[in-house]
């Protein structure tokens, strides 16, 4: 029997996957790693490296239907994870709390957004 690919087996669990099979506090941990992903997002929406980005955007005709977080203009979903992911940066905040090593959300949250869009 031939093996699962590793990506292929994620992709089956979560496909099966809802937030009631969830520990409470692995839903409590992911809320605030979201809030704190959207408020340093909003903040770096107006900062000067995303300024740039949108116009770069527009400019190479990105004009789309994914949002761009703190924002009118709309992108192409590859455009808005770029631009989002920047903008999550741009202040150097990152979701960092004990409960949780490192901050993966800057790096996820932009391009599942982008995509579910």
């Amino acid at each position: 029997m031939a093996a699962v690919p590793v990506t292929a087996e994620i992709a089956k669990r979560a496909a099966v996957l809802a937030w009631r099979d969830l520990p409470d506090d692995l839903v409590e941990r992911t809320k605030q790693c979201l809030l704190d992903w959207f408020a340093v997002t909003v903040a770096g929406a107006q900062d000067e490296l995303t300024d740039i980005l949108v116009r770069e955007a527009m400019e190479d005709g990105a004009k789309g239907p994914a949002s761009l977080v703190g924002r009118t203009e709309k992108t192409l979903p590859s455009a808005a994870a770029l631009i989002n992911g920047a903008a999550s940066h741009a202040l150097d905040y990152d979701d960092v709390n004990f409960a949780m090593g490192g901050h993966p959300t800057v790096t996820v949250v932009p391009a599942l957004l982008a995509l579910g869009e």
